[in-house]
């Protein structure tokens, strides 16, 4: 994910959130990815936790509002993205840099609503 931009999932909706020198616990892509898979899918978000979630968000998309999630790998000299179309024809698109990211998004996006994910290697 582009430096300063985090994405977080609940069992219910996506959040795209700018983090100018903040961190947060949760459900976070990038990084440590074996930390955001174990708890990828968390209803235990503290309150406050949620609460800093809804006034630093960019964007949010709850599952039932999601048509299409197209995830594409990030190659050797171009960038990938997650970009997520609304059944509103809305579109969210987030670049990505990394494969670990790329792979973290991928297992999260699958296990969120692997109906409407579409892979692009």
């Amino acid at each position: 994910l582009i430096k300063g931009y985090g994405v977080y999932i609940t069992n219910k909706r996506i959040i795209g959130v700018k983090r100018r020198g903040w961190a947060i616990a949760g459900a976070i892509i990038g990084g440590g990815v074996g930390r955001a898979i174990a708890k990828k899918m968390t209803k235990d978000l503290s309150d406050k936790t949620i609460k800093e979630l809804e006034q630093k968000k960019d964007f949010e998309a709850y599952k039932d509002q999601i048509k299409e999630i197209e995830l594409k790998k990030p190659g050797f000299m171009r960038g990938g993205h997650l970009q997520i179309t609304l059944k509103s024809g809305e579109k969210t698109k987030i670049k990505i840099d990394g494969k670990g990211e790329f792979e973290a998004l991928n297992i999260m996006m699958n296990a969120f609503k692997p109906e409407a994910l579409k892979v692009i290697k």
